[in-house]
């Protein structure tokens, strides 16, 4: 099945349709995971939200399909190619180099911390492209889950909340 670029969805990929050879959805998915992050610390800038609420912003934005897609479809291709981040990374002669290990900073870990200041507390290497990633997924966040607990949601667990208060009250007042 062939499919238009022009048209070609995030999803399309995410179920198998595209390969990771479409380098437009990868550096778009990329480029709307930075954003979307930039969009959230600009929207906190002046505001007194605690922690809690910041993380879970955080957690939405990571768990959003521009930053999941961007990191699945540049490991796909690091998996494909068997180079590593610092070898796709262009170098000073090519015409389109931008900075040293400049593939190594597409992730969204790296993102996270370039736009919100989250670098963790691991020492990550540049050539490491998962590492911030993954320490990230470490993480837990009240209402959410851990970092790559994407399909939680404050409503699934304000459903469990309720089910165990239904049950404990039936229990005590014997509903």
């Amino acid at each position: 099945m062939n499919f238009d670029e022009r048209t070609a969805s995030f999803q399309d990929f995410l179920d198998g349709k595209l390969s990771p050879q479409n380098g437009e959805i990868m550096d778009a998915s990329g480029i709307l995971c930075r954003q979307s992050l930039r969009n959230l610390e600009r929207g906190l800038a002046g505001t007194h939200l605690d922690l809690d609420t910041m993380n879970q912003g955080i957690h939405d934005t990571m768990c959003s399909v521009h930053c999941l897609t961007s990191d699945k479809m540049r490991i796909a291709v690091m998996n494909i190619t068997g180079c590593s981040c610092s070898e796709l990374s262009t170098t000073p002669v090519d015409e389109l180099y931008k900075e040293s290990g400049d593939w190594c900073k597409e992730s969204s870990g790296q993102y996270l911390c370039d736009e919100i200041g989250n670098c963790g507390k691991w020492k990550c290497t540049l050539d490491d492209f998962e590492c911030k990633r993954k320490e990230y997924n470490t993480m837990y966040v009240p209402l959410k889950g851990y970092g790559n607990d994407c399909s939680s949601s404050i409503n699934s667990h304000l459903i469990e909340w309720g089910v165990i208060g239904f049950l404990l009250s039936a229990i005590i007042f014997g509903i």
